[in-house]
């Protein structure tokens, strides 16, 4: 029991023995904490007093720098130098007192950093050995976060006094730069220069500071120090682009980025870049005034140029990124710029005046031209103003292709401005100079065949056609006796396109050499008018170029041509006279050409131009088809007028050679049956013709054309044949003496090669039965075939062109037969 009582009591020692120990343990931690705590503090009071002071002698010194200044410009020179004296021993005291707190901030960081790695080599014993609570851990990371926090202000303030003292020295240096610059504006100018010893980017930092400074300060006093810096600042900047010139003279790129970033310094960049720009121009520019390229011709000189801006910027882009890297690209575009304005648009300008020397201001009229029709001073004009403007923006383009874009975007500006003073007369100019030209090429194309200017009057071919035959129009009218009423419809002649012309055509009154010339200058002022033209305008002034060249292509030319040819057709023709159309038709071939070319530049050259400005496009298409319609009408009134002549022909030949007994010979002429036989002259003639005049049709104009020519001479002639065959009378050898001309006739007509007039022929061929069947067949023969859609009187107005009519009692046997 006792043993009992002993080991109890044991046990309880034991635990108070342990539970003293981790009271002793947690005390010695707190008491850890609190010294690590107060040395903290003792720092950051030894920082603020140090840093306090730091400002405060700082202060000292700035005031006593505002007092010598103020001295200085009230002319105190007593306060003056004892405001001196006291900046130089607020420095001293501030140096001392700076050296001393460095001194003490290094010694508590140390003890800072000892102290603190003895607490964690504490803490890491009492951890492994007594295994402390959460609770002491926390307080533990507390204090050391403390502790950071305590060495990151401890930080700052050091920084803070740090920038005392440069700011201090600076002034001191300011302030030894001022009384130096004072005693160097006082003197005789013999003594050493302030900025002597200095390097020249040094100098002009200090050059520029001081610059500022005096210049705040508005006081006589201070006139001579100021007068010093000012020239003191021309001289360096005269040496710094000295420096810059004859570095950039010998292309040394390290020299001439120094005296670049010395020159930085001042608030004088505009001397730089026109300097810059100088030495451009008379090293690059100036030599390339001597060349002879202003006398060469306008494609050679705009090559030249392009050749020589495009070699100078290209060299001048790598010589400007490794002088001025940080703004190569503003300083290429400023010497891009100068460029421009200094070669490229001296020499448009240059170019443009020389074109422009002989082309006076638009007067009222055009002045015409005799042949040969040279380009006229306004038209070579607008070509080199075209030419370059098109230069300078393949200049451009070009430019951006070799990796400068965005200094060949900045060129946009200065081409608009250079050009837009051109373009907004651009479209006064461009129409004198179109109409001009065109005026002069057709003025002299019509002098040279011989045109008149004006037509001369003549009758209408409408009254031609009333006083001549039935030319279109239905045959059975003329097989019912209609004699002098014409169809004043005239068939419409559509002008097709023709593949080409003949060579060795016979010199016409319409020319393509003229047609392609107009539309060539034509061709040309549309792509003028898409450079030059101003913004939002291009649709509508290649509508206005488009209605001249129709004015004087389709009006002036061809048309006035057209008249011109037509009054030499023939109204009527004799037997004798054969019409002489071929002049005409190689006119119509080529019209019809013209047409095509008329149409396909406008397809090419002109829609692409308006297709967006529907209103324009609407406006130039009916324009178009209008003059188109007008040649065509031209062309139908002379194939019309041609025609009637043809058929006017035919009539006349068949009535001069045929004669009344070639149809009623005498029936005891052993020679009759012979006869019947044989064409008469009458049909040998007329058919001789109508082959003669279908081969010419048919090599003159195109398929389509040639054929409707046919058509209507074809129905002519068999109108003709028609009345013609009622004038005589018909034995039984006659009859077959016609119906032998008739198959001459109709073979004749087949080489028309027309299954119309083929079939227009059938019934003629049957009225020719009429004079040979037996009479007391001939109401069965006349109610059969085409001859069933004649009446009574008109089968019998041929009928009674029989021999025998009325011993046969013709008429009678019809009347039965109704």
């Amino acid at each position: 029991m006792m043993v009992m009582m002993m080991m109890a009591v044991l046990v309880m020692v034991m635990a108070m023995l342990l539970m003293t120990i981790i009271v002793l343990g947690v005390m010695l931690v707190i008491i850890i904490d609190l010294v690590m705590v107060l040395v903290v503090m003792m720092v950051l009071v030894l920082v603020e007093a140090v840093s306090r002071s730091g400002a405060v002698d700082g202060d000292i010194i700035l005031f006593s720098l505002d007092a010598y200044v103020a001295a200085v410009v009230d002319g105190h020179g007593e306060e003056a130098t004892d405001a001196l004296a006291a900046v130089d021993a607020a420095l001293d005291e501030l140096q001392s007192k700076t050296a001393q707190a460095e001194a003490e901030v290094v010694s508590l960081e140390t003890a800072v950093k000892r102290q603190g790695a003895s607490f964690g080599a504490a803490m890491d014993r009492l951890r492994s050995h007594f295994g402390l609570t959460v609770s002491a851990f926390e307080t533990m990371d507390g204090s050391i976060d403390a502790v950071g926090s305590s060495a990151i202000r401890i930080g700052n303030h050091l920084h803070r006094l740090d920038l005392q003292r440069k700011r201090a020295l600076a002034a001191t240096e300011l302030l030894g730069m001022l009384q130096a610059f004072e005693e160097y504006g006082s003197g005789d100018g013999n003594g050493a220069h302030p900025l002597a010893d200095l390097e020249a980017g040094k100098a002009a930092e200090v050059v520029s500071i001081l610059s500022r400074v005096v210049s705040d300060v508005d006081a006589p006093q201070l006139a001579s120090i100021r007068s010093v810096i000012e020239a003191s600042e021309m001289e360096l900047q005269d040496s710094l682009l000295m420096r810059f010139r004859e570095a950039y003279n010998e292309g040394e790129v390290a020299a001439m980025r120094a005296a670049a970033e010395a020159f930085s310094h001042f608030n004088s960049s505009n001397r730089m870049a026109h300097e810059l720009e100088e030495c451009f121009y008379v090293k690059r520019i100036a030599p390339l005034a001597y060349l002879d390229w202003l006398t060469a011709p306008l494609p050679e000189a705009l090559a030249t140029i392009h050749r020589t801006a495009v070699r100078i910027a290209l060299a001048e882009s790598e010589l400007v990124a490794a002088v001025f890297p940080t703004v190569a690209s503003r300083v290429l575009t400023s010497l891009l710029r100068y460029l421009f304005s200094k070669l490229v648009f001296k020499a448009f300008r240059a170019l443009l005046d020389a074109a422009a020397a002989a082309a006076p201001d638009v007067p009222d009229a055009p002045t015409i031209e005799s042949e040969p029709v040279a380009p006229t001073p306004a038209l070579k004009y607008l070509v080199a103003l075209h030419a370059c403007a098109a230069a300078a923006r393949r200049l451009v383009d070009e430019l951006s292709a070799a990796g400068l874009a965005d200094e060949a975007a900045a060129l946009d500006e200065p081409v608009t401005e250079f050009f837009l003073p051109l373009q907004a007369k651009y479209l006064e100019k461009e129409r004198y100079a179109l109409s001009e030209y065109c005026a002069a090429v057709v003025a002299a194309e019509h002098k040279a065949v011989g045109v008149d200017a004006a037509p001369k009057a003549k009758k209408s071919f409408f009254s031609t056609i009333a006083s001549s035959v039935h030319v279109p129009g239905s045959h059975s009218g003329a097989a019912s006796g209609g004699e002098a009423e014409a169809d004043n419809g005239a068939a419409a002649w559509v002008v097709v396109p023709s593949d080409g012309f003949d060579a060795a055509d016979p010199a016409p009154k319409v020319s393509l050499r003229v047609a392609s010339t107009l539309l060539r200058v034509h061709e040309d002022a549309v792509k003028r008018a898409q450079v030059l033209s101003l913004p939002d305008t291009e649709a509508e002034n290649v509508q206005q170029l488009f209605m001249s060249l129709l004015f004087y292509l389709g009006r002036k030319y061809v048309r006035r041509s057209i008249e011109a040819v037509q009054m030499e057709l023939p109204d009527r023709s004799s037997a004798s006279d054969e019409p002489q159309l071929e002049l005409f038709l190689v006119v119509v071939s080529r019209v019809t050409h013209i047409a095509r070319l008329l149409q396909a530049h406008f397809a090419t050259f002109v829609l692409p131009a308006i297709d967006s400005a529907v209103n324009v496009r609407t406006i130039c298409v009916e324009r178009k088809n209008q003059t188109l319609a007008a040649l065509e009408a031209g062309l139908n009134s002379g194939l019309t007028t041609g025609l009637i002549a043809l058929v006017s022909h035919f009539k006349a030949l068949l009535e001069d050679a045929q004669l009344s007994a070639d149809y009623a010979p005498k029936s005891d002429d052993d020679s009759a049956m012979m006869l019947t036989a044989q064409k008469t002259a009458a049909c040998a003639a007329g058919t001789a013709f109508l082959e003669r005049t279908a081969a010419l049709l048919r090599s003159r104009l195109d398929p389509a054309n040639a054929a409707r020519m046919l058509r209507e001479l074809g129905n002519g002639a068999i109108e003709v044949l028609l009345r013609h065959i009622k004038r005589f009378k018909y034995t039984e050898f006659g009859a077959l003496r016609l119906l032998n001309d008739l198959q001459g006739y109709q073979a004749a007509l087949a080489t028309f090669e027309l299954d119309e007039v083929d079939a227009e022929f059938v019934m003629l061929r049957e009225l020719g039965n009429l004079f040979l069947v037996a009479p007391h067949n001939l109401p069965g023969v006349a109610s059969e075939g085409e001859l069933a859609r004649l009446d009574r009187k008109t089968i019998l107005s041929y009928v009674q062109q029989r021999a025998d009519f009325k011993q046969a009692r013709i008429g009678k046997l019809f009347d039965a037969a109704a």
